[in-house]
């Protein structure tokens, strides 16, 4: 985390309106996909270190079915699912999810799409697919001479592959 600071906004190319006083979402890939963003964006707020929340965030889209994997996931990560859970299902997740919505939308350049990855500020074809490839060997790459061990000789803590 001294090396790397990522900032996830799990919202993707989902709408929002308001409706009468209530927020409501609609996600490209229909209601499913809204849950997984409104938990992972409470796992954004509450999976701590970020190792841990990728580790999280992860595990629940590589599952067979990712709607169902939270608890199994927070379980493996070991963090709490009872908290997640709350806050995906009540108004505190939908609050999250609007702000997460707010600053995908005004994202300057605007993010035509997901994911859309940045690097120091910077988004171009060569930054998105070397970080889609290989973030990990990528990210050891941009620090240069100040590369920390873990870069030589790679531990076998990753994300969790495979559910």
């Amino acid at each position: 985390e001294q090396y790397l600071n990522l900032d996830l906004l799990p919202f993707g190319n989902a709408d929002m309106k308001d409706v009468n006083g209530t927020v409501v979402f609609n996600c490209q890939h229909g209601p499913d996909e809204c849950y997984i963003n409104e938990v992972q964006t409470c796992a954004v707020k509450y999976v701590h270190p970020t190792r841990k929340l990728l580790d999280f965030v992860a595990c629940m889209l590589s599952h067979n079915d990712p709607t169902k994997a939270g608890e199994p996931c927070a379980q493996k990560v070991g963090t709490d699912w009872g908290v997640l859970n709350r806050c995906s299902t009540g108004p505190e997740g939908t609050e999250l999810l609007y702000e997460m919505g707010l600053r995908t939308r005004g994202h300057q350049p605007p993010i035509k799409y997901v994911p859309w990855i940045e690097v120091n500020g910077m988004h171009n074809v060569t930054i998105q697919k070397r970080a889609q490839d290989d973030l990990f060997g990528f990210a050891c790459e941009l620090l240069g001479p100040e590369t920390p061990r873990i870069c030589k000789k790679p531990s076998p803590y990753y994300c969790f592959s495979g559910q």
